[in-house]
């Protein structure tokens, strides 16, 4: 997607300096146009992703030498049984990842000498390794019934990146455009009713470290819907509609899947691209842009034919 999205983006605009990804996810899209020099903003309503933001486009100085000698040490801690032992170990980890997990995200806690940006690296290196070893199928909706042999939590130092402008929210989009303005909004929003609040509810518990109360097989933590989307509910249309009426840029850059109705009902989409369609052409022309796409699958759904597709408005001035 990020060559499609590169492709398009060069060949069909101009003099672009500026992007906002205000559905950030994991960053990748704010991440090219970042590495090639451009101000991003980038925004998530997740806090750990977020996290994650700070630590690869944050501007904040850091002391790399004390990032590396902290994650040394924190490889280096014998596991305690706390809040993720108690509500994910022999579930979404072994028993003792869930354990190292615990030991490291209370030191972390506790430094007292690190900036903002530094215990953001730290906090980022925990949930990559989380990742990593996590006993799941990509995501955090439920864990594997049978207990594989698991990747160890060890933590990585993330890398040293050139600093350029950048922005970073943690905020509905929605309101977040209202204040901003770029050359380019880029808009991937979560289409259909799998929330990313309950997706990855395990990583946004370690990253805020409120330690909520969990419920259910999957132990997703009960006030989860505070940061459930419109955009996964059958307001979407609505939501999406005031979204592109009230962005300040010269272009509009939305990605969209055809899942339509070739997968688990949770897949479909809550929006139609007549209606993206229609609120784009309320802005200025339109373009689409087809390329086919392997669809995310956790193996109980056959899907073909399956296409992602961008849609380029050229703002009216």
């Amino acid at each position: 997607m990020l060559n499609f999205i590169d492709d398009v983006v060069k060949e069909n605009t101009t003099d672009i300096k500026s992007v906002a990804d205000i559905f950030g996810g994991t960053g990748v899209v704010a991440d090219l146009f970042y590495s090639q020099g451009k101000e991003v903003i980038v925004n998530d309503i997740l806090f750990s992703n977020v996290i994650s933001y700070n630590t690869w486009f944050g501007t904040e100085t850091i002391d790399y030498r004390k990032i590396e000698n902290k994650i040394c040490e924190l490889n280096n801690l014998t596991g305690i049984s706390g809040y993720v032992t108690e509500n994910f170990g022999d579930r979404y980890f072994s028993e003792e990842n869930a354990k190292k997990i615990d030991a490291i995200r209370e030191k972390i806690e506790r430094y007292s000498d690190l900036n903002k940006r530094e215990h953001d690296f730290l906090l980022t290196s925990l949930l990559y390794a989380m990742d990593k070893s996590a006993n799941t199928v990509g995501h955090f909706d439920a864990y594997r019934k049978k207990m594989d042999s698991l990747k160890p939590i060890i933590l990585r130092v993330p890398e040293q990146r050139k600093t350029n402008k950048s922005q970073i929210f943690n905020m509905d989009a929605n309101q977040l455009v209202r204040i901003i303005s770029a050359d380019l909004v880029y808009i991937d929003t979560p289409y259909n009713s799998r929330g990313y609040e309950s997706a990855y509810h395990v990583l946004e518990n370690v990253a805020e470290w409120k330690k909520p109360a969990v419920e259910g097989v999957a132990r997703k933590a009960i006030n989860r819907s505070e940061k459930s989307s419109d955009y996964t509910k059958n307001k979407a249309p609505q939501a999406f509609d005031d979204l592109i009426q009230n962005i300040s840029a010269r272009y509009i850059l939305v990605s969209f899947n055809n899942m339509a109705h070739k997968g688990n009902s949770r897949s479909n989409a809550k929006i139609s691209n007549e209606e993206i369609l229609e609120s784009l052409k309320k802005r200025g022309s339109v373009e689409v842009f087809s390329t086919d796409f392997n669809a995310f699958t956790t193996g109980k759904s056959k899907i073909a034919n399956h296409k992602e597709l961008l849609y380029l408005c050229k703002i009216n001035s």
